[in-house]
């Protein structure tokens, strides 16, 4: 009878260590590249608190309720989107500014509640502020960071030190702005030259993304097969490399379709009433929304990166999933 394979948190922090001692003995740490990562790890595999960070995250669920929630943010973040590029064709310019809005704050959510585990009562806590949701999940993550393993960040390259604590600093600023951009009229009313910028910024993410495949091949191919020998004790065939790089390019690929998704988030949420209404307290009101003006002459491109966006959160595959699919494949155990 085969093996079935399961997965043992404990163990498999175990694992990490054991690894890392294997790895160290072969000179795998010996390139000052690598040198931070054996410092890491050294502190990680004596550091109980350092363990407990790694098995919360690992160990991280949401409830049968927010797991609907979060599916149906999904699918209504898409319906948005298509709302929003209709609605554009016909001419309606600010129920299309709307329901991209609605679109991206949508997707927002759901990526905060699938891979960082907010509830929803995080989400609903955040009502329009889109952005928010990235932030609010770096904030989970800085803190837990912070109080479990950020002391043993304190001597190592490339001089993270206190980094993590700056860039907690820097999420708490930010999300002070937001709640003050329906205010500011630069925020609100962004010129051609500030959404341009951003369009190219995007732009050349997505461009990072189809060029990754090739410099990994052509930079990286070599540890990552040093790396595997180390592991399993033997070399990888061509079909086990491929499926060890998809995961790189996965993983990458989710980074920049969030990175892009935030970018979005931050231009359209200050819109979600001033789109719909006139109130003397909004600085836009809807009959404002027409040709001439940035946002709406950059919205066609917008709604394209948008749906750039959502098709990557439809294919990204579930990376740990992924790997535990390569383990099973090189040892020879029935998933």
């Amino acid at each position: 009878m085969e093996d079935k394979y399961e997965i043992d948190i404990d163990e498999t922090i175990e694992n990490m260590c054991v690894i890392w001692k294997n790895a160290k003995k072969r000179g795998f740490f010996n390139d000052e590249k690598f040198g931070w990562i054996d410092k890491i790890m050294e502190e990680i595999c004596k550091d109980k608190r350092a363990l407990l960070f790694f098995k919360d995250v690992l160990n991280s669920k949401i409830s049968e309720d927010d797991e609907r929630i979060k599916e149906e943010l999904f699918y209504t973040g898409y319906r948005d989107l298509e709302a929003s590029e209709m609605l554009y064709e016909k001419g309606y310019y600010e129920m299309s500014v709307y329901h991209l809005q609605q679109s991206t704050e949508k997707l927002s959510k759901y990526w905060a509640m699938e891979m960082f585990k907010l509830s929803s009562a995080d989400i609903y806590k955040m009502k329009h502020r889109s952005p928010e949701a990235h932030l609010k999940a770096m904030e989970k993550m800085l803190n837990k960071y912070l109080y479990n393993i950020g002391h043993i960040y304190e001597d190592i390259p490339p001089d993270l030190g206190d980094e993590p604590k700056k860039m907690l600093k820097e999420v708490r600023k930010i999300k002070q702005k937001l709640n003050k951009a329906k205010k500011d009229e630069k925020f609100l009313n962004p010129s051609y030259e500030d959404i341009d910028y951003l369009i190219k910024m995007m732009d050349e993410i997505k461009g990072m993304i189809s060029k990754l495949e090739n410099t990994i091949e052509e930079k990286y191919r070599k540890k990552i097969e040093e790396f595997f020998i180390m592991l399993y004790e033997r070399e990888l065939n061509e079909e086990e490399i491929s499926m060890v790089i998809n995961i790189f390019i996965s993983f990458a690929s989710m980074i920049a379709a969030t990175t892009n998704l935030f970018i979005i988030s931050a231009i359209t949420f200050p819109h979600e009433a001033s789109s719909r209404y006139a109130d003397k307290k909004y600085l836009l009101s809807p009959s404002l929304y027409k040709p001439g003006m940035p946002l709406v002459d950059r919205l066609p491109k917008l709604i394209e990166e948008t749906k750039w966006i959502w098709e990557q959160f439809q294919n990204i595959p579930d990376i740990s999933e992924e790997i535990r699919k390569i383990d099973c494949k090189i040892r020879g155990i029935n998933p």
